[in-house]
């Protein structure tokens, strides 16, 4: 189930929030079809009303994730793990960063 960010905060006013962003995940190949489109057009037209940033990568599903759990290791680390993994997860490092003012873009 989704939630608004604005209920999160009203149903755990002990905890600090910021959104820095939101970042579309657990995706697949199946989200490049037509539904898949539609419903990132509609989070996006969502998120410009909330004055949200979106971040540019996704980050898609991958069954190196809960090996990398199992493994207990970083993803980079995990064996067998595709090279189209680490690398979304390396664009999406460098992007929060930015996001978060801990690192500039690059020029």
């Amino acid at each position: 189930m989704t939630r608004r960010p604005e209920e999160f905060k009203y149903e755990n006013a002990d905890h600090d929030l910021d959104i820095c962003g939101i970042v579309f995940n657990h995706s697949s190949s199946y989200s490049d079809g037509p539904e898949g489109k539609r419903s990132i057009k509609e989070v996006q037209a969502e998120a410009k009303k909330n004055g949200w940033h979106v971040f540019e990568t996704h980050v898609r599903y991958s069954a190196s994730y809960p090996k990398a759990a199992r493994e207990g290791t970083p993803i980079g680390l995990t064996s067998y793990v595709r090279w189209e993994v680490t690398s979304e997860f390396s664009r999406f490092v460098d992007e929060f960063l930015v996001a978060i003012k801990l690192s500039k873009i690059p020029e």
